[in-house]
């Protein structure tokens, strides 16, 4: 897979492949279009110079037969035939010579256009013609096209032809000198701007066609993403109904009959989930009301076998066995406590609203002596709790803080409020001995404790408690430094 697939979606692979394609076609067409107009406008240059030299040929001969000089040299003492050949070079702005037919300079014309079309070094009367290029000349039946230099900078095209008699034989040799725009084989400015800009509107529409066409082919997997993405293991999906192409349609269909089994399976899934569920809450509860059970069955057998009634400390027996069944039974009557307050904290947390600030002054005052200190704002702080759940919160979190007291380091706990944007912040912090990392990650879960007493389930039910106030709870922890739990809930306006 290369990095031009690996790092853009389908949709702009395609686009910029279209884009490619046609840019790459437009340029090899541009470049024909390019050829074949030049093509075409130097054969419509040559058609029309043709015809503009034929038609001065047959003025310069008409002029030249109808000349009163005796022979051709006289043409320069001929003024009317010298006007005739001014008036022609100046209509056409053309350069013109006359040669005799061995190439003997003998006229040219005297107008404004000689200083262009002649030069300094142009030739001068009594000049003779190379005779390579008599020879060329004498070889065609029509004029050539020689591109001369007049000057250093000077470039014109000379048309050589022959000029012929009444009876159609050779007379003369005419020059005709052209700017050298005619030998010029660039297309016009104005025709090129044109192109530039029919091709720039062709490319235009061109990539905009690509956006399209890139977009309408990947719109069916962009539907089937969507689909898939929705896709939830709790049912509810709905099914892909939009037409999609051929290619596509094995992946729909496979997509579709998918969603009954995966809605089926979640629900075996969540059974299966509720089962374990219950199988672990029964195989906790089990365990816990079995750890005073033993106790109790131990303590009653042995008065069973030990009791006399007639024994002078049967009473005292009696009343130790009392003492250790009811010792034993509120120790049941609190784990039964613990689990309603664990499957009823959603419940009870769900609703309700306090300001925290008066009840933490509250809580921190019935633990007088325990060096328990407080940082409150001025302001009440409003959340949505019961007063009694965060009693239950910030009682839990002090019991804990007390019980893990160093023995070497008096007790100390601080506990803040503060304003975070909206929400409350409470920080209850201690210098205990801490949690080590191992426990500290599960100390929310149920049935986990760190302690050699207790039921693991105080942390689970104050976590619960918290989260379905919309708030989240966390704990910082140094072993031999001390623990701080960070409580943040949710602020509500007054």
């Amino acid at each position: 897979m290369n990095i031009f697939s690996r790092y853009l979606p389908l949709s702009r692979q395609i686009f910029f492949s279209l884009a490619m394609l046609l840019i790459v076609s437009l340029g090899v067409f541009s470049i024909i279009s390019s050829y074949h107009q030049r093509k075409s406008y130097i054969e419509q240059k040559d058609n029309n110079l043709q015809h503009e030299i034929n038609i001065l040929s047959r003025e310069i001969n008409y002029a030249l037969r109808n000349s009163s000089a005796t022979t051709l040299k006289d043409i320069r003492y001929d003024r009317a035939t010298q006007e005739i050949l001014d008036v022609i070079s100046a209509s056409f702005a053309v350069g013109i010579d006359v040669y005799s037919t061995g190439g003997t300079h003998i006229y040219k014309s005297s107008s404004d256009y000689s200083a262009v079309y002649h030069g300094t070094s142009s030739h001068s009367i009594g000049a003779a013609l190379p005779h390579t290029l008599l020879e060329k000349l004498d070889s065609v039946s029509s004029s050539i096209i020689i591109p001369e230099h007049i000057s250093d900078s000077t470039l014109v095209a000379s048309i050589y032809s022959h000029i012929y008699n009444k009876e159609g034989q050779k007379t003369a040799i005419c020059r005709i000198t052209y700017p050298d725009t005619y030998l010029s084989s660039a297309i016009p400015s104005q025709l090129s701007s044109r192109m530039t800009i029919t091709l720039v509107i062709l490319l235009t529409l061109s990539l905009i066609i690509s956006l399209i066409i890139s977009r309408s082919i990947t719109r069916p997997l962009r539907e089937i993403t969507r689909a898939i993405t929705s896709t939830s293991s709790s049912g509810g999906s709905s099914p892909i109904t939009s037409d999609v192409p051929v290619e596509l349609r094995k992946i729909v269909n496979a997509y579709n009959a998918m969603l009954p089994r995966i809605e089926s399976e979640s629900q075996v899934l969540a059974q299966e989930e509720k089962e374990r569920a219950w199988k672990e809450m029964a195989r906790i509860v089990a365990h816990e009301i079995n750890n005073p059970l033993t106790p109790m069955r131990l303590a009653v057998q042995h008065h069973q076998m030990t009791f006399d009634a007639s024994s002078p400390d049967a009473t005292s027996k009696t009343l130790r066995l009392c003492d250790i069944l009811l010792s034993q039974i509120d120790t049941l009557s609190q784990i039964a406590t613990s689990f309603a307050e664990f499957s009823s904290s959603q419940r009870s947390s769900s609703s309700g609203r306090c300001d925290i600030k008066s009840v933490i002054g509250n809580v921190v005052g019935l633990y007088t002596g325990k060096n328990i200190s407080s940082t409150l704002p001025d302001v009440p702080v409003i959340v949505p709790l019961e007063a009694t759940s965060i009693v239950q919160i910030l009682s839990n979190m002090i019991k804990n803080a007390i019980e893990a007291t160093r023995q070497d380091t008096p007790l100390k706990i601080d506990i803040s409020l503060s304003l975070e944007d909206t929400q409350a912040v409470v920080s209850i912090k201690d210098n205990g001995c801490g949690i080590p990392d191992d426990a500290l990650k599960n100390i929310f879960s149920p049935n986990f404790t760190t302690k050699n007493s207790g039921r693991g389930m105080g942390l689970s039910i104050l976590e619960k408690i918290v989260k379905n106030a919309g708030g989240n709870i966390i704990c910082r922890s140094q072993v031999g430094k001390g623990t701080e739990f960070v409580i943040k809930l949710p602020l509500i306006s007054q």
